[in-house]
């Protein structure tokens, strides 16, 4: 028979009287390890009022750039993306060599490793992933504790199986994490390393015993690390520092050769499983572990492979049914996790899923039973660990009982008892078939994975709800929800105990010291089956909330930066003298970029969509080109004005290739916008993707699904390459917010860009898309036309679909925002608008309108000997400034060179919309912005007076809402009635009037937006026409005598300065029938000609 090896003997050397310096020693040294310039300031190490430290990373200094963007990606497979080019060769060039193929993560060829003494770190090449490991993972030649003093000194003399797989595999085992004593407290804490505090609140637990991985991870100081879990040791770290955690079926990861306690117990044993930041982390983990053979490394590993077929399966089911478990019948959870079970609930039954009710009364006992397994030595493993040295078991172990000694019939028994609860729990699995509209069982239970969030260290806490799937082995996760909010997460004045424990647990909850933490859920899924849990685990509805706080969205926002400017390639980046350049002139950049070709050029310096369509379709010009092209130009002009928020340029180019590919294989280009690169204001939610709208508290929003106009801009070929910046609220005539900065004007960086689409307005007028979609509700796509020198069209509403964007006044519906072009050509917005519309909107948002591209009115319109226009030369309120006053005097001359007939249309009945205008967005008394920004106690820009709005009640309301009504129906008539003043006889085709009444100003100065209020109160078509320059000489300031209209008309004729604006673009803005979009586009094209004619010779 085979002598069983002693699993460890204590050395002589270590003593019950020498140990506790020996522990000291072992942190002096593990801390001598951190380089002297890694090592944080005192005043951070010593600051107890920051609680919350998971921004420091991104403040200290110790991190570059790149190392900040690297740490900060949640996804495994990210890793690759930027690198996988590159590698891709390298693994060409090996796999024509050898004839094989590298592991899942690339492998060190040969794996090299550098033993640093009780570092207990090793260092693979530089390709590799860094796992983290919890302090249970043997490593050759290194020291390992498990959280013993008693084990001092212990020398590994092997690796462990899952060690030398992920060596095999690749990894960069970087480092390993502290534990608590014996591994059995659902806390971190021992007498060699001390006790491991909570990240996200440093008065709090990180859970346990895997609570060094959940502070590691949640630092971001590992993306995935591998820790144990046999009570809930995997799930409770993750439950408290908000990650997403998985303790798998026994077997399938292995864990032969690591140390442990209790070793020999059988009845439940411990299995080691991922915790990340994300699931793809944790999915692409296990499929890297389950198809290298398990088998292999560890006798008792199954030898199956990851199920892809199941996952599969999983993924593409439409409906998902849960079972609910709400309670254990012994702990009922405290208030902000019963509020998580709700919110998962509906979010699953929002997004169609099925939730059926799970009784688990039946498992009651389960908890006690886990414990009884534990305790049936009564404490002897644990006891013959620390008595050679005497070390102290932690007050709140109390394994050391003789009391609970089982004999091996009872332990018999015992686990007969745990099989029939696992053939009870199958069974009533099954049975749900019976309830569900599907048919069939439950595809995953859910319940909390614990009854609290993160606690007081020394408090009373309850795992009996991880407890019990530990015991019937089954495969269960830790899904991040939300956090506690001290304001709705009070404890229950009905609350009654079901148990002493419960009582005890609810005594102790405190809403004020858990505030900010997170809570999550727990997932369980079919016994081996974790590819289904996974699959259903990473469905978006289970996307982590940011872990967002007052103390750190500065650093956050300042991360988010730093993570965006990553994204410009290095060789995109503008040298010292084009950025000196592009401070006086930002269009003469492209011309003297080195890595822009000359084809580069003339593929962007294309004025007309239509044209560039074409090109495409007919395959004059490949997609992959383009969008290249395009892409390089938005980098440029993000580096000179800042106008970008996201960067998809390698998803962009790989979509172009896959269009290539297509067109290439079918003659047939995907749709009107095959190929075309086309940009979106920061408000069209991408799945997947981060959108923070110029809010800092909404950074980390992950948008669960495209929005309408994104999915239909996909199915008509486009390539969306790039998102756009906004102003916080979305509710400015500038463009700046906490999160990116200021976007600056691509003309004269000194000057604003407009708003709220001035990222689009930058970033189109540099050449960096042929077409930006940006929004308008006030004059936001208007107003940066007029600034930068483009065309941009606010469309009658609904036209454009705008569902599933992002929105500020959300439930607003008095005076709606809508989507439209910014381009450099009347006939680019209105190809993109009939692109939109002859794919029939309505199939997309339930709101929009079902009509198809008018094709008639136009036609009308064209036919026409002359054109009728109506002028408005001011608003009663303000005089547009002398520039943009001479730009409206030329055009009314010039049309009438051109034959056209112009009438004089008189606004003063009309003085009262941009008031109305204002006190309908600030009806709620701005309650939805504040609301917004009270999260994390985010400022308001000091210009944006919001703090000064009136909450109307909703009669109040109601009246301007009437009010609205009339006006609409007043100008209807004013505009029928032009027909008596037209020599032609019929009513005016257009109303001309100023876009603004300015140019482009310096920041803070748009401070009137009435001219574009007409067309947002009365939801009429308007279009910003760019048309002649500021002319100092000719644009003077007005004299002393120059009588005020009003107050506003003061504070804005003040800030004219025709030497600060010299050769700005000025804009006219042409203004439509209500639903004749169409109409207005055939007008403006035909204005622009007259506009553009040749002056008329002197007689």
């Amino acid at each position: 028979m085979l002598a069983l090896e002693p699993f460890y003997t204590t050395p002589a050397t270590l003593t019950k009287d020498n140990w506790q310096a020996k522990a000291a020693e072992k942190r002096a040294c593990r801390d001598a390890l951190i380089p002297a310039e890694w090592r944080l300031p005192a005043e951070v190490l010593d600051n107890e009022q920051m609680t919350d430290v998971t921004g420091v990373p991104a403040t200290c200094g110790t991190l570059n750039e790149r190392e900040l963007e690297i740490t900060e990606l949640d996804d495994v497979d990210e890793i690759y993306f930027a690198k996988a080019i590159a590698r891709a060769k390298e693994l060409d060039a090996a796999f024509e060599a050898t004839g094989q193929l590298s592991g899942p993560l690339p492998a060190p060829v040969p794996p090299t490793r550098y033993r640093l003494g009780l570092s207990l770190m090793l260092v693979g090449v530089t390709d590799g992933v860094p796992i983290s490991l919890k302090d249970q993972f043997d490593i050759k030649d290194t020291e390992l504790t498990m959280g013993y003093a008693a084990y001092l000194g212990r020398i590994s003399k092997r690796d462990c199986a899952l060690v030398s797989m992920l060596i095999s595999a690749g990894a960069v085992l970087h480092c390993r994490t502290n534990v608590p004593q014996t591994m059995m407290i659902s806390d971190t804490l021992n007498h060699v390393f001390g006790r491991t505090r909570n990240p996200l609140n440093r008065s709090l637990t990180p859970g346990g015993s895997s609570g060094g991985e959940g502070a590691l991870i949640r630092m971001k100081g590992s993306i995935l690390g591998v820790g144990t879990d046999i009570g809930g040791s995997i799930r409770i770290p993750s439950s408290f520092c908000g990650l997403c955690g998985l303790r798998t079926t026994t077997r399938r990861v292995p864990y032969g050769f690591a140390t442990n306690s209790m070793l020999g117990q059988e009845a439940v044993p411990s299995v080691a499983g991922p915790l990340a930041r994300s699931f793809r982390s944790c999915t692409y983990f296990l499929k890297s572990i389950l198809d290298a053979d398990a088998s292999k490394y560890d006798a008792n590993a199954l030898p199956f492979a990851f199920n892809t077929a199941a996952y599969d399966s999983a993924r593409s089911r439409e409906k998902l049914v849960f079972g609910l478990m709400p309670h254990d019948h012994n702990v009922q959870p405290v208030a902000p996790v019963k509020r998580a079970l709700r919110e998962t609930v509906a979010k699953l039954q929002a997004e169609g899923h099925e939730v059926v009710e799970f009784d688990g009364s039946a498992y009651k006992d389960a908890r006690a039973l886990l414990d009884a397994f534990f305790r049936a030595d009564g404490g002897e493993d644990i006891r013959r660990v620390r008595q050679a040295i005497g070390e102290p078991l932690l007050p709140l172990l109390t394994f050391d009982n003789p009391e609970t000694v089982k004999t091996t019939y009872e332990v018999w028994q015992m686990q007969r008892h745990k099989e029939q609860l696992q053939q009870a729990f199958l069974a009533q699995w099954l049975s749900t078939a019976s309830v569900t509209s599907t048919g069939r069982p439950i595809d995953a239970l859910l319940c909390p994975v614990s009854c609290t969030p993160a606690y007081v260290p020394g408090t009373v806490f309850w795992a009996g709800y991880t407890g019990m799937f530990n015991l019937l082995d089954l495969p269960a996760s830790a899904v991040p929800v939300t956090l506690v909010d001290p304001n709705i997460d009070r404890p229950d004045p009905a609350f009654k105990p079901l148990t002493a424990k419960d009582a005890e647990v609810h005594e102790t909850y405190s809403a004020e010291i858990t505030a900010g933490m997170p809570v999550a859920v727990q997932l369980i899924g079919r016994r081996w089956r974790e590819e289904e849990l996974l699959a259903i685990a990473e469905r978006p509805c289970y996307t982590p909330p940011p872990t967002l706080t007052k103390d750190n969205w500065r650093a956050r926002a300042e991360q988010k930066r730093w993570a965006r400017e990553s994204l410009i390639p290095q060789e995109w980046r503008l040298s010292a003298s084009l950025l000196a350049l592009g401070r006086t002139d930002p269009r003469a950049v492209a011309l003297q970029c080195s890595f822009l070709s000359e084809r580069e050029l003339l593929i962007t310096e294309l004025d007309e969509l239509e044209e560039l369509a074409g090109k495409l379709a007919d395959g004059a010009v490949t997609a992959t080109e383009v969008t290249i092209a395009y892409c390089k130009r938005a980098a440029i002009a993000h580096q000179l004005t800042n106008c970008l928020t996201e960067i998809y340029f390698s998803t962009a180019i790989a979509r172009a290739k896959e269009l290539d590919a297509a067109l290439e294989a079918t003659g047939l280009p995907a749709g009107p916008l095959h190929g075309v690169p086309i940009s979106l204001k920061d408000q069209f939610d991408i799945e997947g993707t981060e959108l923070t709208m110029g809010y800092a508290s909404y950074l980390g929003r992950i948008s669960k699904r495209d929005s309408s106009l994104v999915k239909m801009l996909r199915d008509a070929g486009a390539i969306l390459h790039c998102r756009t910046n906004v102003p916080q609220t979305l509710l400015d005539g500038d463009t700046s917010n906490h999160v990116f900065g200021r976007t600056l004007n691509p003309l004269k960086p000194e000057l604003s860009p407009g708003g709220s689409s001035g990222g689009e307005g930058a970033l189109v007028a540099l050449r960096g898309a042929i077409l930006g979609v940006g929004t308008d509700i006030g004059g936001s796509i208007r107003i940066p036309a007029s600034f930068c020198g483009l065309y941009g069209l606010r469309p009658t509403s609904n036209r454009i679909p705008y569902g599933f964007a992002t929105n500020s006044l959300l439930g607003q519906k008095s005076v709606l925002s809508v989507a439209g072009p910014l381009a450099h050509s009347t006939s680019s917005c209105a190809y993109f608008l009939r692109a939109i519309l002859d794919a029939n909107p309505s199939s997309y948002d339930a709101t929009a309108l079902p009509f198809p591209y008018d094709t008639v009115g136009p036609a009308r319109v064209e036919a026409l000997p002359t054109l009728v226009i109506g002028v408005v030369r001011e608003d009663a309120h303000v005089r547009p400034h002398p520039p943009v006053q001479r730009a409206v005097e030329e055009a009314v001359e010039k049309l009438r060179e051109q034959g056209h007939e112009v009438v004089d249309f008189d606004l003063t009945d009309f003085k009262g919309v941009p008031p109305l205008l204002s006190a309908i967005l600030t009806s709620d008394g701005a309650e939805d912005i504040f609301r917004t920004l009270s999260a994390i106690d985010e400022p308001l820009l000091p210009h944006l007076g919001f703090s000064s709005s009136t909450a109307r009640t909703t009669y109040e309301t109601w009246q301007l809402n009437r009010t609205k009504e009339h006006y609409q129906q007043l100008f209807l008539e004013r505009w029928l009635a032009t027909s008596a003043l037209s020599a032609a006889g019929r009513p005016i085709d257009a109303l001309l009037l100023p876009t603004t009444a300015m140019t482009a100003c310096r920041p803070g100065e748009m401070r009137w937006g009435g001219y574009g209020a007409i067309a947002s109160l009365l939801d009429l078509p308007a279009i910003a026409v760019p048309f002649g320059r500021v002319e100092p000489e000719k644009d003077r300031v007005r004299g002393e005598e120059y009588e005020w209209l009003s107050e506003n008309d003061a504070e804005i004729q003040s800030f004219y300065d025709p030497q600060a604006t010299a050769g700005m673009p000025t804009s006219l803005q042409l203004i439509g029938r209500r639903w004749k979009d169409e109409e207005l586009l055939a007008v403006t094209k035909r204005v622009v000609a007259a506009l553009a004619a040749p002056a008329a010779a002197a007689t």
